[in-house]
């Protein structure tokens, strides 16, 4: 992301500004916005800003961190699988957002990326979420079928998207 041009990341001081942000991005833009939190609290953080993405029809993709997939139901801390009487992260997100993915191999990470803009675009925009476990964020852990995500031809808007058709 340091590198790129056409993506600026921006700071927030709490992951519920980032998910209002990036649905107001949307809003005003119609485009594709974006935010990310950490594991656990931080990831429930961004709630609010997705259900408002999902009752309005704004298109946004939120990142999250995840429980390293070993570590499942196992006390780790903001362990969020589900498992061993934790909250169910996967499960809450689905009533927020279009839908909830949940990266478990790297080399899926393009097509899981893939799927989650296009079904955010598709149809009736909305959001949708990626839980991407810390184990696959490693250091020397790299994605090496990289490919360029193809994304559909936008689909109907709300006239209030601030974007003409």
């Amino acid at each position: 992301m340091e590198k790129s041009r056409k993506i600026r990341p921006i700071m927030t001081r709490h992951e519920q500004a980032a998910s209002f942000m990036a649905c107001g991005y949307a809003m005003y833009t119609g485009r594709l916005g974006v935010c990310f939190a950490t594991v656990g609290p931080g990831a429930f953080n961004l709630f609010s800003g997705l259900a408002v993405a999902l009752s309005d029809s704004y298109p946004v993709l939120a990142l999250t961190g995840f429980v390293s997939l070993d570590w499942r139901g196992h006390g780790a801390v903001n362990d969020t699988s589900g498992r061993g009487r934790t909250p169910d992260s996967q499960t809450m997100f689905a009533a927020t957002t279009k839908k909830s993915f949940l990266l478990t191999d790297i080399a899926d990470t393009c097509d899981v990326l893939e799927k989650a803009v296009n079904t955010a675009l598709e149809g009736r925009p909305g959001p949708v979420h990626i839980h991407v476990p810390q184990n696959l964020t490693h250091r020397g852990k790299t994605v090496d079928n990289y490919r360029r995500t193809r994304s559909p031809s936008p689909g109907a808007r709300p006239p209030w998207s601030g974007r003409s058709s």
